[in-house]
């Protein structure tokens, strides 16, 4: 998997770690992908003919997913070509999106076309018929923000406040500052 550099969009760094791309155009490829017990969710969107499992558990999973921390090990697999996209997002982004705690997401993966309050299949679409891996990174960003807006995240919210503060000094602030008042 590698790792690929995108300038994120101000309104959103405070919820994405990093994003992520892997794409096989092997007609005989296999990949078993672990998902590690990192605390970090992830925004998923992929593209297999045969689609993406999630084991043990053998779960055909949605083309565009959240997926939860996972406390088990588990991984994704597929077959034949594939492309996807991981938009990997801070521990607490999933309350921001879904309004879901993220330890109802432990060990699991959230089928995001089942949202009701976000026409998802439209991004999908858009998602599904572009090639652009800029333009993809973009749609998955638009999809992030509508959801976030559909959630209504105050601005002045003191985890993001805090994620600010620690983004930029570079992680390099003592817990005792952020606890301040004054700082915020």
């Amino acid at each position: 998997m590698k790792e690929v550099e995108f300038i994120m969009r101000k309104d959103l760094e405070l919820f994405i770690n990093c994003v992520m791309v892997e794409e096989s155009n092997a007609p005989n490829s296999h990949a078993n992908i672990p998902l590690y017990a990192d605390g970090y969710p992830g925004i998923m969107f992929q593209q297999a003919e045969n689609g993406f499992y999630l084991l043990p558990r053998k779960k055909k999973l949605s083309e565009l997913f959240l997926y939860g921390q996972m406390l088990d090990p588990v991984s994704l697999d597929v077959t034949g070509p594939f492309k996807f996209i991981v938009f990997q997002l801070y521990p607490f982004a999933s309350k921001y999106l879904l309004g879901v705690d993220p330890k109802e997401l432990n060990d699991e993966c959230f089928d995001l076309l089942e949202l009701e309050n976000v026409d998802v299949e439209v991004f999908l679409r858009e998602l599904i018929s572009s090639n652009n891996l800029e333009e993809q990174v973009k749609i998955i960003s638009d999809l992030m923000l509508e959801l976030i807006q559909s959630n209504q995240v105050p601005p002045d919210d003191r985890i993001q406040q805090a994620i600010a503060l620690i983004l930029q000094n570079n992680g390099q602030i003592k817990v005792k500052e952020l606890l301040e008042p004054t700082v915020y």
